[in-house]
């Protein structure tokens, strides 16, 4: 999942709406909240 949000954010280059304008997070804060995610879960099984 994280490979696919760089990609996406290679593809947008530095034609990126600012976060507050935009439906999704910046690329940056989606990779923090999935290693968030896998950390959290990774313990439970």
């Amino acid at each position: 999942m994280i490979k696919v949000i760089k990609l996406l954010k290679a593809a947008a280059g530095s034609n990126r709406v600012p976060e507050f304008q935009s439906t999704y997070p910046a690329p940056e804060n989606r990779i923090e909240k999935i290693k968030e995610a896998i950390e959290k879960y990774q313990g439970e099984g």
